[in-house]
């Protein structure tokens, strides 16, 4: 049995082994920013929404188990006018977090409709094996204002192929656990393609020895045909 997956937060960390980049989208105050604050500076505003413009991003570093991963999270506007700017930041992506309100239908439907929709006719075929998962936020929401259940949320990820967490940035539920798991399933991705590299890289050197055996056997048919003959 293998042993546990070791994962932490790292405050001051100043070297790294991996830096990685995490696009978060989702409509404008859905609670994306909070999210983000929460777990990158322990920090939440009640009343401060300032909405994001255009992009902004933060660093932090996670350990997972021996090897250290840096985050770069790149927190994208969710204002339709900045789209076309956002975008831009889609390259080179190594894992995506789609967000939407629990107290909001339209951001809950904008997942499939805008937000998957966008990246997959743009990015999907480029980047095959981006992490993806769905934060439902403000999940201390539990009366009336409510209008997606933790249910919903769950189906539409698992239709999706992605991970899902419901998280507040109100009173820190889910935060930390999901981006655990994020640093947990990038290090995943960074394994296997590692593994895949090295898979390739014997595989040509034994397809390289095996031509030049066969040369070598060449040779030596040639030679002995060439002494038979005198």
């Amino acid at each position: 049995m293998p042993p546990p997956v070791q994962v932490t937060v790292l405050e001051s960390a100043t070297s790294y082994d991996y830096l990685q980049k995490v696009i978060v989208m989702g409509d404008a105050h859905t609670g994306k920013t909070q999210c983000i604050q929460r777990m990158y500076e322990n920090i939440y505003r009640e009343d401060a929404y300032h909405p994001t413009i255009g992009v902004d991003f933060c660093l932090k570093c996670f350990k997972v188990n021996d090897k250290v991963i840096r985050m770069q999270v790149w927190d994208t506007a969710g204002d339709a006018r900045f789209r076309s700017i956002t975008q831009a930041y889609y390259r080179g992506t190594s894992a995506i977090v789609m967000c939407y309100s629990v107290d909001d239908l339209e951001s809950f439907t904008n997942i499939k409709d805008v937000w998957r929709k966008n990246y997959q006719e743009r990015f999907s075929n480029e980047y095959p094996n981006v992490y993806k998962v769905i934060f439902a936020c403000k999940s201390d929401i539990v009366d009336e204002r409510r209008v997606v259940t933790a249910e919903q949320g769950q189906n539409m990820a698992a239709e999706l192929g992605y991970d899902f967490f419901e998280v507040s940035a109100k009173d820190s539920t889910g935060i930390e656990p999901a981006f655990f798991s994020m640093a947990l399933e990038l290090m995943k991705n960074i394994q296997a393609k590692a593994d895949e590299e090295a898979a390739a890289a014997a595989h040509t050197s034994t397809d390289t020895n095996t031509v030049s055996e066969s040369e070598d056997t060449a040779v030596t048919v040639f030679m002995n045909s060439s002494n038979s003959s005198e």
